[in-house]
């Protein structure tokens, strides 16, 4: 590193990358080839800029209570175990409206 100035001449210039939406590989440069294409959405370009502060990092983990509500259970539905586990049970879970549909169709086949 050479003699540092009073003007601020040495950062850290990130160039554009893809962000992989479902895994955690590193994230490949947009000069390099992509991966194979499907149908889904799986990755983003992210743009950094030369003003990058914590304030603006919005990402966070949603929480087991936000999932519930997100899958329509009831407020208050109890999920037991660690935030770990119920995250895990709500992933596993079937919506109640569309377990009721399920059921309400399962009852017509079988009343005909």
């Amino acid at each position: 590193m050479g003699t540092v100035t009073s003007v601020q001449r040495h950062a850290l210039i990130v160039p554009p990358f893809l962000v992989n939406y479902y895994t955690h590989d590193t994230n490949p440069s947009v000069l390099e080839a992509m991966p194979t294409q499907t149908t889904q959405t799986k990755f983003g370009v992210a743009v950094p800029t030369d003003k990058l502060s914590v304030e603006d990092c919005g990402f966070r983990m949603i929480q087991s209570h936000e999932i519930g509500s997100a899958m329509a259970f009831p407020g208050d539905y109890t999920v037991l175990g660690t935030e770990r586990e119920r995250v895990k049970q709500y992933g596993n879970a079937v919506t109640p409206p569309v377990m009721a549909e399920l059921i309400e169709r399962c009852v017509k086949t079988l009343c005909v």
